[in-house]
């Protein structure tokens, strides 16, 4: 069972559940519910969106916006319930089988435009500061290399006040 809004799955697990209950008290039965492989929805953001629409316009890569979210979403889900982010498909063609087909075979071809796609959106971040703080949880500090390339403030020293290599005497 997949949704594209977190409240619509809880809607229809409620709803599984009373129909269950419901069934259960009327026939005698007991039940018990067992859920596995839960994926939550995906929700990308505007401003993630904006950073892949940005860098497909820029690679010159043709750009279809779905009027639906994907079906899948897997993992994904997850991070976005604790990061910013967004998914998109690199578009393996339209008479490709689908990815867990038993039938599928990674296009080759995929892998310099994909390779574009997240070199130019990653070089995006790195850029625009504010767009790096903008993508963490609030309280969250930049782990310090990544602090280094975007350029945050180091720290201020006190400059030395003698040579640190020694000269010999004349």
């Amino acid at each position: 069972m997949r949704t594209w809004q977190h409240n619509r799955m809880n809607e229809l697990v409620g709803s599984i559940r009373q129909t269950l209950d419901t069934l259960c008290a009327q026939y005698g039965l007991r039940s018990e519910i067992d859920w596995f492989d839960y994926f939550p929805t995906t929700v990308n953001n505007a401003f993630c969106n904006e950073a892949i629409t940005t860098a497909a316009i820029e690679n010159g890569f043709s750009l279809t916006k779905r009027p639906t979210p994907f079906k899948f979403g897997e993992d994904f889900g997850w991070f976005t319930q604790h990061f910013r982010g967004a998914m998109f498909g690199l578009g393996a063609g339209e008479t490709a089988p689908a990815l867990h087909n038993p039938d599928y075979d990674f296009p080759d071809e995929l892998i310099a435009s994909g390779g574009a796609m997240f070199r130019h959106i990653i070089t995006q971040m790195l850029v625009a500061k504010p767009a790096i703080e903008a993508l963490l949880p609030p309280d969250t500090t930049l782990i310090s290399p990544l602090r280094d390339l975007i350029g945050q403030p180091q720290q201020q020293t006190t400059p030395p006040t003698k040579n640190l290599v020694d000269t010999p005497a004349n």
